[in-house]
């Protein structure tokens, strides 16, 4: 149970009084057990941004600042990301981490991730041995505070048309260490693989089927660029 203002998440529950096997009086409780809703109170993403490649090159690093009571450990959650007409918007969940944190005060931490880009989306679970509350979904871009960088994002974000995106609707599928460009009719793709140090290991031009069979065991990014859209997707090539 939740209530307004507040980052707690209780458990409900009652003491119940019985004689002669029939209930003669009962008391709710709120359990107050679980990790409070993680709340972020501060952040910076450090990195060089690339214009003509629409992102950050190396990838960026984020410095996260955030409190949560009675957390034992922290869950870095990473969303896939799509295009909805108007801006990128996050999907479905296709990376979880458990973080090392580090603990400023009594329920203040300090979270440090290398590896994201413009547009990324993520959350934070808090976590103890009762069970755990994920947090708001953050966006990378609200801890961008360089005018020219958010003005390209603005303008890139509403630069395409809806008729562009319906002509050209690419898609990143990874099966069986094989990368697909599928529903991308253009010619002019830019596919480019990155460690999550920010290593570009691989890149294709125009090639729309990318084998990873050569990449160490480890995860990655991939992202691919046309003339009207950029995509980013996460992965581990096992």
């Amino acid at each position: 149970m939740e209530f307004p203002n507040d980052s707690n998440v209780y458990i409900c529950a009652s003491i119940e009084l019985y004689k002669d096997g029939t209930l003669i009086d009962e008391t709710p409780l709120l359990l107050n057990v679980l990790p409070s809703r993680p709340k972020v109170t501060g952040g910076s993403l450090v990195g060089t941004f690339d214009y003509e490649a629409w992102g950050y090159y190396p990838l960026s690093h984020l410095t996260l600042s955030f409190t949560s009571d009675r957390m034992d450990n922290c869950i870095f959650v990473y969303y896939n990301r799509e295009w909805d007409g108007e801006k990128y918007v996050p999907d479905w969940a296709v990376m979880r981490e458990y973080m090392n944190v580090q603990r400023k005060s009594n329920n203040n931490y300090q979270l440090e991730y290398d590896g994201l880009d413009c547009d990324n989306f993520f959350s934070i679970i808090a976590e103890n041995k009762y069970g755990s509350v994920n947090g708001d979904t953050i966006c990378t871009n609200d801890y961008i505070t360089d005018p020219e960088i958010l003005d390209f994002l603005e303008k890139l974000h509403h630069g395409v048309g809806i008729d562009d995106i319906s002509s050209d609707e690419c898609e990143i599928v990874i099966h069986h260490n094989l990368i697909f460009v599928e529903g991308c009719n253009s010619n002019d793709v830019v596919t480019e693989i990155y460690s999550l140090d920010g290593k570009s290991v691989c890149k294709n031009i125009a090639e729309k089927k990318i084998d990873i069979n050569c990449l160490p065991n480890a995860a990655y990014i991939v992202k691919v660029k046309t003339k009207n859209k950029l995509l980013t997707k996460k992965f581990i090539k096992y």
